[in-house]
């Protein structure tokens, strides 16, 4: 690495994994739980989420993750396949994560263990926007684009409101004001704030034509069908199981620049940043390609700042003839580096 320590970029550990799959004392086929998102030489990071995707036997009809003895998700297949996130809470040296198949009458049929690790994820680098200025040796492609910005928006629970639905057309626990609930289709989350002072982000999950809610009034842009779901991370998720992170996001055309690119702007190096705590950063121009948007197309890209509504940024002038000079990069170590800091 160039300028990164190795210490605060290679946090290795060994993963051991052992299956067993079992009925009472009989032994079964391994095809009836199935699972990918653990492999040999990952490590968990505590705060992080873990994806897990899986394949059940037609017999499997729900699939409970333990943890000290403890169940803490448990999901029905559907067509036989699932998914679990597992989030861990405090460091452990040795740590069992066990996925265990329950056929429906609640008995279990099959367990894998997986013996993990959780190390603190040390995104100091990241997180403190201390990465280093530009090499132009890790410079992949010159590009020209325009920006506009994105944020999370925040409203209060509103009891005689308009109800968040999910794609099933069912009413999400919020209400918001009409105002509130357009703001919160067009920015694509929203961080509600309940009666007792309990904060929650819901994310945009799809369109689906019941239940529309009418927002010309707010928007030229037709958001009326939008559906939610309850957010992973703690501003809102981007695409494929990014989260959101503050000044550090940019939704993207997937056509123009992958997911899970670094993009350097020279321009947003040095630009101070007001952070959700208040707390004041300086931007070292590096950002994550973590989400996209119905408008973002070709060489727009759109900039999250949280839960600020203010843009920190000059060059994002909100059209398409504000360009600024961007470069795509192909370190390994800052592109690593800055997907953990999404997962």
């Amino acid at each position: 690495m160039r300028q990164i320590g190795h210490a605060q970029l290679n946090l290795l550990i060994i993963f051991l994994l052992s299956a067993t799959i079992f009925t009472g004392c009989q032994e079964q086929e391994e095809e009836l739980l199935t699972l990918n998102g653990l492999q040999t030489g990952d490590t968990l990071f505590l705060g992080n989420y873990r994806i897990v995707n899986g394949e059940t036997a037609p017999q499997v009809a729900q699939v409970e993750l333990v943890v000290a003895d403890q169940v803490v998700d448990s999901v029905i297949p559907h067509g036989g396949k699932f998914q679990i996130r597992y989030r861990p809470h405090q460091v452990e040296d040795d740590l069992l994560l066990s996925f265990r198949g329950h056929n429906r009458k609640g008995d279990e049929l099959v367990q894998a263990n997986y013996m993990v690790n959780v190390l603190p994820l040390d995104s100091k680098v990241a997180d403190n926007f201390l990465l280093p200025p530009l090499d132009q040796s890790i410079v992949e492609d010159n590009l020209t684009l325009w920006a506009t910005y994105y944020y999370l928006h925040q409203a209060n629970h509103n009891p005689d409101g308009i109800a968040l639905r999910d794609m099933g057309g069912n009413e999400l626990r919020p209400k918001l004001s009409i105002k509130d609930w357009c703001y919160a289709a067009m920015e694509g989350s929203v961080n509600v704030i309940f009666e007792d002072g309990e904060l929650i982000t819901y994310n945009y999950a799809g369109s689906q034509s019941s239940n529309p809610v009418n927002c010309s009034a707010f928007f030229s842009w037709n958001v009326s069908r939008s559906k939610f779901r309850k957010a992973f991370g703690e501003y809102g998720d981007g695409v494929e199981d990014y989260k959101l992170v503050p000044y550090r996001t940019i939704a993207v055309d997937p056509t123009k620049i992958d997911y899970g690119s670094v993009v350097y702007i020279e321009a947003a190096r040095g630009t101070t940043l007001i952070m959700p705590d208040g707390s004041e950063m300086i931007h070292d121009g590096y950002f994550f390609a973590g989400d996209t948007g119905g408008a973002i197309k070709g060489d727009h890209i759109d900039v999250y700042i949280g839960v600020a509504e203010h843009n920190p940024f000059s060059w994002i002038r909100s059209s398409r003839n504000g360009t600024f000079a961007a470069k795509l990069i192909n370190d390994s170590e800052i592109i690593q580096l800055l997907n953990r800091q999404h997962y």
